[in-house]
């Protein structure tokens, strides 16, 4: 029995949301309460008056490329990897070797993780686009509060972290 296996745990896929809520909710309070009460963000620095910003005016285009092929990247990964853990269990010869008992062991809270990074990555990539389209056509380009601001921060790391966690979940309990 390795570290990451617990009799029971790993036959269900919610039990990767257990695992990943505290860090989470982690993520969430650090970017929330790391912009003051009534503030905003700016998305484009080009927005922004302050003087240590003079140099640095832009667009948040290269950047939010640049995040969402990251994010398409690891759902694409995901799903790869769900699809695979489906078709060996589904292709399943008797007698099932040592390998795939350790993969049907924890084929449910893998799935979990992979699923869960799936979903808070197109979460992710879903709400900073409309929440940057909100942003440019306001007057003001005061519409990304701070808890839009943490939850877009919430989303991305912990769907990073989901996956990571997944990898290494599938990893250890394999070898």
């Amino acid at each position: 029995m390795t570290c990451l296996s617990f009799k029971g745990f790993n036959q269900s896929v919610w039990n990767a949301l257990w695992i990943l809520a505290l860090p989470s909710v982690a993520v969430f309070l650090f970017a929330f309460f790391s912009l003051k009460k009534g503030f905003y963000y700016f998305f484009d620095p080009k927005h922004n008056s302050s003087p240590n910003l003079q140099l640095e005016r832009g667009e948040f285009g290269p950047h939010s490329q640049r995040y969402n092929d990251l994010a398409r990247l690891l759902i694409a990964l995901s799903a790869g990897i769900i699809a695979s853990l489906v078709n060996m269990l589904a292709n399943e010869k008797d007698p099932p070797s040592r390998i795939l008992n350790a993969i049907a062991a924890t084929a449910p809270i893998i799935v979990g993780f992979f699923g869960l990074s799936m979903a808070m990555l197109i979460l992710f990539m879903s709400l900073q686009a409309f929440w940057y389209e909100e942003y440019c056509h306001s007057p003001n380009h005061n519409t990304y509060v701070r808890w839009k601001y943490a939850l877009c921060t919430s989303l991305g790391w912990t769907g990073l972290l989901a996956f990571a966690v997944g990898v290494i979940w599938f990893a250890q309990n394999l070898f």
